[in-house]
């Protein structure tokens, strides 16, 4: 967890994942329960990025170009937006982070551990990340499906080695939480709010500096001054109006 007030959350997983979705359903669902949500992903659609988006469709380049690019592309986005909004104390949510340029890096490379290093330095760790897990021949029927066809990054022989990868990284990442894609959206979305408001919400809106430690007789709760406590409420009056 990061030192900053605001709340990054990661949303990650190969193509068709259902990533996007679950963006929305949670930035709509945190908005309107009172916190200021910042929204990216990546690649951006700045210099570095797009130059990463045109070549998904006309080419993919080579292949320590496409690491730099992609380093270079998150550094930009870290100093201008992310780090910004977090000492802001917004929640930010990123429909992609570096999990996913370790996984789709790292087919390209004999051992994906051999990039990790330079992927993950001078990052800001979030404070939780779901990885949308997905079979690859699920996720290019969805992919096909939704954009007619396939770009350079979406081969399902790709996807089935960057889901192998992602398996790896979430054994060995305890921030990397697995959730399974083929949930419907409304139950995975409910899987994911729930962990984060028991996890960095509850951590960094919580009214004790100490944290929570009983919700019946806390003071912060009983006089409305508890942020998480508020959050908590409007949640679960929104789940009983739908």
């Amino acid at each position: 967890m990061n030192t900053y007030p605001g709340i990054l959350i990661a949303i990650d997983g190969i193509d068709g994942a259902g990533k996007t979705t679950q963006v929305n359903l949670l930035k709509a669902a945190l908005e309107s329960a009172g916190e200021t949500v910042v929204v990216s992903k990546e690649p951006t659609d700045g210099e570095w990025g797009q130059k990463l988006r045109d070549s998904a469709l006309v080419g993919r380049l080579p292949r320590d170009e496409e690491l730099e690019l992609f380093i270079l592309d998150r550094q930009d986005h870290l100093k201008k937006k992310i780090i910004p909004a977090l000492e802001a104390g917004h929640i930010v949510i990123l429909d992609r982070y570096f999990y996913s340029t370790i996984a789709y890096q790292g087919i390209l490379v004999e051992s994906y551990e051999s990039i990790v290093g330079r992927i993950r330095a001078d990052i800001v760790e979030p404070d939780a990340a779901f990885w949308l897990d997905l079979a690859a021949d699920l996720a290019v029927s969805r992919v096909t499906a939704r954009d007619g066809k396939p770009n350079l990054f979406e081969r399902q022989e790709d996807l089935a080695k960057a889901g192998e990868i992602f398996r790896a990284i979430a054994a060995a990442d305890s921030v990397l939480q697995r959730v399974d894609a083929t949930m419907s959206p409304p139950l995975l979305y409910q899987t994911m709010i729930t962990a984060l408001m028991a996890g960095p919400i509850k951590a960094k809106r919580c009214g004790k500096s100490y944290g929570c430690d009983d919700p019946m007789y806390c003071m912060p709760r009983i006089t409305e001054s508890c942020d998480w406590w508020s959050i908590s409420k409007k949640l679960a009056a929104e789940q009983v109006s739908a």
